[in-house]
This record gives C-alpha cells, structure tokens and sequence, in this order.
C-alpha cells in the first residue's frame, strides 16, 4: 500500500496525532471530546492497530454513557483476528457484564447540520449519516467542522484548520 501513503503523505501523522489527542482528552477527564476523536481514528486502520483504535473508542463510550457505540467497538473488537483466545474471552466477559447493566443506547448528545443537505447529525460523527459527506476535522480538537468558509480554506490550502 505504498501507493496509498505516496498519496497522502501526512496520513499517518495525522492518524498519530488523533491517537496521542484522544489518550490525552481521554487522562484529562475530557471524555465527549476523548469520544469524537476516537471515532476519527477509526478512519485511521491503515496506520494504527485496530485493537488499540477501538479500545480507546469502547473507553471514551463508557465514560459518556454512549452504550450502542461501545457495543459497535466491543464487537469490533471481538471480531479482530489478531486477538488471542484469552483476550477475546475477557473481552466477551466484559461485554456481558456491561450490557447486563446498560442497554446499548447512546446518551443525547449536541447536534451539527450537515452544510450539504442541512440533516441534523449527532456532534461526534464525521460523516453525514443522511448523504455522508465528510466533516472536516479539527486537528486541535478532533471535533468535526461544519463551517463552509473553513472547509473551503481547508481544501484550498490542505493545511490543518
């Protein structure tokens, strides 16, 4: 896949960055912006382990009481091939224990319209859940954008915002 990293050269810092933001919002107690952020580095599997990515994500869900996101990422992570019986099986005991506690609901959450096709989109997605055009992320913060003029600095510049 050297093709695809010749292609966009600043990936893979980026996909470090968002990880080291998201440990850091994550030990700082900032956890719905720990959240957004780990939902970024989902995008990111190309560059980082997957384990890692999706337990950070199942963390930042706990601590916000987003339940359905943190069963997506204990699926995710039970699903990954790379873990060992043992860890899979602490991870389904997890799980369980978990969810015998707390439906898989997420909390309400702020919202941002989508400045494509004005759908109202819960603030830590990164993409429009209606037509799935990309927020921008912000690289202080790992919050998605919305603001068109930015958007358009972003792109005609490709520079961090």
């Amino acid at each position: 896949s050297y093709a695809r990293i010749l292609e966009h050269p600043w990936r893979g810092a980026e996909a470090y960055h968002f990880l080291l933001l998201s440990q850091r919002q994550l030990y700082a107690g900032m956890y719905i912006e720990a959240l957004r952020t780990a939902i970024r580095l989902t995008e990111y599997d190309d560059f980082l382990s997957p384990t890692q990515v999706y337990s950070i994500l199942a963390l930042a869900a706990i601590a916000t009481n987003n339940y359905n996101i943190c069963s997506k990422a204990f699926i995710k992570l039970e699903s990954l091939g790379s873990n060992e019986d043992k860890t899979r099986a602490q991870i389904e005991d997890l799980a369980i224990e978990l969810f015998s506690k707390h439906a898989p609901k997420d909390a309400p959450s702020s919202s941002l319209i989508c400045p494509n096709c004005d759908t109202e989109n819960p603030d830590w997605v990164s993409s429009c859940i209606n037509c799935s055009f990309n927020f921008l992320p912000s690289i202080a913060t790992g919050r998605s954008m919305v603001d068109l003029e930015v958007c358009r600095f972003h792109s005609m510049h490709d520079t961090a915002v």
